[in-house]
């Protein structure tokens, strides 16, 4: 079989010879770029970083919490973003703390421990207070049931919206899966809670 090499065929074989020429040329090029660009990256975090522990020395928290804070958004992992939210704990910028709290909670592996840390954090700055006088939560496997003393009770709304806001959930979802009770049902349902009546298994405490 005889090939024939028209001018228009050698000129698409010469074009392809290029673009393969080309196409290894710029192979090193990219990953020598994307390294670099690594190890830039690395080298102002960690001089960040120690920047941030400098001034931890120093007592200045606050500032060191928000470059912690800065470190933890680029860097992507818990035990950065749980040590921003402690400098800020550290700060008493408790809406520092809260926003850190948000990254740790994102990766962290242990999200209970973030949910009772963020239970404080909520304390702090006083979300529930203006709903209620008194709160206590009690969170289980199956369950999160938040028992308070109200001056009013259309401050039930308000409760709930906490609660959906603090475990990250939307509205339209979950709302229809509450139930408020008060009063002799409040108290009721409390007792049948914690003689394990209302347990996914009969007695279970």
């Amino acid at each position: 079989m005889i090939n024939v090499i028209t001018p228009q065929r050698a000129y698409n074989n010469k074009v392809c010879k290029y673009l393969v020429i080309l196409i290894i040329l710029i192979i090193p090029l990219t990953f020598k770029f994307l390294v670099s660009e690594v190890k830039a990256n690395t080298s102002d975090l960690v001089s960040m970083a120690l920047e941030a522990e400098m001034l931890i020395k120093n007592k200045q928290y606050k500032e060191a919490a928000n470059l912690y804070y800065k470190i933890a958004k680029k860097k992507k992992d818990e035990d950065t973003a749980l040590r921003a939210t402690r400098i800020a704990g550290l700060a008493n910028d408790y809406n520092l703390m809260l926003t850190a709290s948000d990254l740790w909670l994102k990766y962290a592996k242990d999200k209970k421990l973030v949910h009772h840390v963020r239970i404080s954090i909520y304390s702090k700055l006083e979300k529930i207070k203006p709903a209620a006088k008194e709160a206590i939560i009690l969170s289980t496997c199956n369950r999160t049931e938040l028992y308070c003393e109200l001056e009013d009770p259309e401050y039930m709304d308000e409760l709930s919206k906490w609660v959906l806001d603090y475990k990250g959930l939307d509205k339209e979802s979950y709302e229809e899966l509450f139930y408020k009770l008060s009063d002799d049902k409040a108290v009721k349902h409390a007792l049948n809670v914690a003689s394990g009546l209302d347990s996914m298994v009969l007695g279970e405490p």
